[in-house]
């Protein structure tokens, strides 16, 4: 790894590369870093904004962020990895940034823009709420009485008061506040009562707010286990899925006072003339109860990802706190509470690193001393807005001990974050001596609702770069030796930008390296002979897979060089040695890389062939008929771009399919003329062996005509003679088949009239049927009436005139 010095606890250094890095002795043409001050990472005391690092300290250094995670070199070149229970960095582009929850005025309007999700409120009646693609609007219609749905108002529009990430809208009706707090997960929405509401008509009817919702096609509705077609009612939460990926949910509607007494309301889905109406349903004989503390909050939030810390308490057993700021561990003989934590450890880390260290780490904000805390593992599922005392999971085996106290306390649980890698993190923390005698004992910590201090797993992990048991080297001389045919995965980022391996070739040797980064991330490669010199390289761009193809022209220890030029991330290698012994298509070597010289290849044909960047050509010849079809296909090796083109005899050029890299090309064209036709691949990118095939048919049906008896005649006779003509340019005619009616087909040869006999009176229609040498086949027909009974005629006196001839 390579090391700065501190300066201090600010670092903030521009760095432009340009003579050589350690290891060329040549100008390879290295990149230059970005001069836009967008692009440096400024730090103080370990804390960063950005994930590029041009240098870093002496100290952990933040220099990647995830959506709930931070990631940080440390001195040692090992790296932590903080996950939090909470969202903390959201995608702007292609990279992550810290979250801002505050609410900012926008000509009158309001706005959360540098989030997880987007919520814009036009006015207090109205927002939009967007996470990705997916939107959702809500606008108040009205509050009523459920059963007898008598009409007590409506929110109104008034002017909005952000504080932070809270917005509050007052009086909206009277004696009602709405109040949005926005969270990095969760939009929490508080319809907040100031005092009872009026005597019902009926004590057992509900209290509604009613609005007005919309929300994107792709989404389906799920409630109550199912997907939900229509109206539906339930008391637990409602969730909005693509596919089996829950986009967000509406939780369960929890209504409390200020006594911390809770009840959970229920929500109605109507459709109704065209639009959808959201109903949140309050008790009303909670809400009149004598017991009963105002303000009383109703809460119908939305909720971005199933977040992941809580409390259960066994006095309040039916009680949730999915939705508290804090954290609450109690030992009393009346009243024990217990903290659950989940955590994603779906992140990926460098592929093949070793976690070394994890330690869960939580703030506590007040506490009694003298405390045993124990962390606890869980296997079972559970959410955060509906587990109670009664249904929290059962804990199984203990991971860890510590003791209470003020401020960030700390408990190693390293081999249950090794086992669950790749799954959640389930934890559960409980005093040791539950159901204490004397007066309660309690820890309070930070929750993520809190907005800083969240609970958060510190994991420690070193890398292991192809197999090499650490980081490779970031030297020439220091190569880590592999052996070939070599797959495998490496790790780079600004702390560590080269890793150098070395293979044993000879001369005549052809080496082929592949190198892929992540996503977003752009790392290149280089070659180098045994002496240093740069034989080959590939600087493609962000995300694109690097690959170089050369024939060593000398003996020894090449290096494969793979160096960070922006971002970090784990990449993938292939290197592969041969001595190519190419027999392209059956050619016995390469195939010709001329129009000239195209090799003759049989028909139909199914073969593989070869390209690279010094050998960008195949030609292919092959014998066509005008009037077939010639349907060709070649398909790259993945990740590399090979073309595709036809042509005639004359060498003019026909059609082509130039799809991308790893995409099968083919083409499909009816020749016009007869003679050797050609097929060209050619390399665009990439290097490999291709699979190719071609055929050549005649797919054109001969044509047929029928010139006897014409169209609609009436012969008057039982005896038909039909006549017909045929003709086809490609295989030729095998035979013609003629049917009467519906009489059955007869077959004819390669005669063309056939005389039917004893055709009956009527309309009669005659087919005629046209087969090739390939069983292509056309059809025409001809109607005609058959008429044997002569008319009658009948001749009266006024018909007959008489000549005189002769004077008789």
């Amino acid at each position: 790894m390579k090391k700065g010095s501190l300066i201090g606890y600010l670092i903030l250094f521009l760095v432009a590369l340009s003579t050589p890095v350690m290891g060329d002795n040549i100008d390879d043409e290295t990149k230059s870093l970005s001069k836009n001050p967008e692009d440096l990472l400024l730090f103080s005391n370990g804390e960063g904004v950005d994930n590029k690092l041009l240098t870093f300290s002496n100290q952990p250094v933040l220099y990647e962020l995830g959506p709930e995670w931070n990631d940080y070199i440390n001195p040692d070149g090992s790296h932590t990895r903080k996950i939090f229970t909470g969202l903390k960095n959201y995608k702007n582009g292609n990279r992550y940034e810290p979250i801002d929850t505050t609410i900012i005025e926008d000509k009158g309007a309001f706005k959360v823009e540098k989030g997880a999700y987007k919520v814009h409120w036009s006015n207090s009646n109205n927002f939009k709420f967007k996470k990705d693609n997916y939107f959702f609007t809500y606008q108040g219609n009205k509050i009523s009485q459920g059963k007898s749905k008598r009409d007590l108002g409506s929110f109104r529009e008034v002017k909005g008061q952000k504080d932070k990430n809270k917005l509050t809208f007052k009086e909206v009706s009277p004696s009602i506040d709405l109040e949005y707090i926005y969270y990095p997960n969760l939009l929490k929405e508080n319809i907040i009562l100031k005092k009872a509401p009026d005597f019902p008509d009926d004590i057992n009817d509900t209290l509604d707010f009613s609005g007005f919702v919309k929300y994107s096609d792709e989404l389906d509705v799920w409630a109550n286990g199912e997907r939900q077609e229509d109206s539906f009612s339930t008391s637990g939460a409602i969730e909005f899925r693509v596919g089996g990926n829950i986009e967000y949910t509406i939780p369960a509607p929890i209504i409390e006072d200020s006594n911390n007494s809770m009840v959970t309301g229920e929500y109605e889905l109507v459709q109704e003339n065209g639009k959808t109406l959201l109903i949140v349903k309050v008790p009303y004989n909670w809400l009149i109860n004598s017991s009963r503390v105002y303000p009383v909050i109703v809460d119908p939030s939305i909720s971005i990802r199933n977040s992941a810390d809580t409390f259960v308490n066994s006095l309040y057993y039916n009680t949730n706190y999915g939705r508290k700021d804090y954290l609450e561990i109690q030992s009393y003989f009346a009243s024990n509470s217990r903290v659950l934590l989940r955590f994603p450890l779906t992140s990926s880390l460098p592929s093949g690193s070793t976690i070394s260290s994890a330690t869960l780490n939580m703030y506590s904000t007040q506490s009694d001393t003298g405390r045993t805390i124990d962390v606890w593992s869980v296997d079972d599922y559970w959410y955060e807005y509906t587990v109670t005392w009664n249904n929290q999971p059962v804990h199984k085996n203990k991971l860890s001990s510590g003791s209470s106290g003020i401020g960030l306390r700390s408990w190693s649980i390293t081999s249950e974050v090794q086992r669950k890698w790749g799954n959640p993190l389930f934890l559960k923390l409980m005093d040791r001596e539950e159901g204490n005698l004397g007066w309660y004992k309690y820890q309070w910590y930070r929750s993520w609702e809190y907005g800083s201090d969240d609970p958060y797993l510190a994991v420690t992990y070193i890398q292991n770069d192809c197999g090499t048991g650490s980081d490779a080297s970031n030297t020439f001389s220091g190569a880590n030796p592999i052996s070939v045919p070599k797959s495998c995965s490496g790790y780079l980022d600004p702390s560590d930008t080269d890793d150098y391996y070395k293979l044993s070739v000879t001369p005549g040797s052809k080496i082929d390296v592949s190198m892929t980064p992540p996503s977003g991330v752009d790392f290149d490669l280089k070659l180098y002979d045994s002496n240093n010199n740069l034989k080959a390289s590939s600087t493609l761009g962000t995300g694109s897979t690097d690959s170089v193809s050369f024939v060593a022209d000398s003996s020894g220890d090449w290096r494969v060089r793979i160096y960070q030029y922006s971002g970090s991330g784990t990449y993938s290698l292939s290197v592969t040695v041969t001595q190519p012994s190419q027999n392209d298509c059956g050619t016995g070597g390469d195939a010709s890389n001329t129009f000239s010289g195209a090799n003759l290849i049989p028909l139909p044909k199914n073969c593989n062939g070869y390209l690279d960047s010094s050998d960008k050509d195949d030609y292919y010849k092959f014998p066509v008929i005008a009037g077939y079809t010639i349907d060709a296909s070649m398909t790259p090796p993945s990740g590399v771009d090979f073309d595709l083109q036809l042509y005639d005899p004359g060498y003019n050029w026909k059609t082509d399919s130039t799809k991308g890299a790893g995409l099968t090309d083919s083409v499909s064209y009816v020749a016009d003329s007869s003679g050797e036709w050609r097929i060209r691949i050619y390399q665009y990118s990439g290097s490999g062996t291709y699979s190719f095939s071609v055929s050549v048919a005649d797919k054109t049906p001969p044509s047929v005509s029928i010139s006897s008896p014409l169209s609609n005649s009436v012969i008057a006779s039982s005896t038909v003679q039909a006549v017909w003509s045929g003709s086809d340019t490609g295989s030729g005619i095998n035979r013609y088949e003629i049917q009467l009616d519906n009489g059955g087909w007869t077959n004819k040869g390669t005669a063309t009239s056939h005389t039917f006999s004893g055709v009956g009176a009527g309309t009669h229609t005659i087919y005629v049927k046209a087969v090739d040498n390939v069983a292509n086949s056309a059809a025409t027909s001809v109607g005609f009436t058959v008429q044997q009974t002569l008319p009658d005629l009948s001749i009266s006196s006024s018909d007959i005139t008489f000549i005189k001839v002769g004077g008789n």
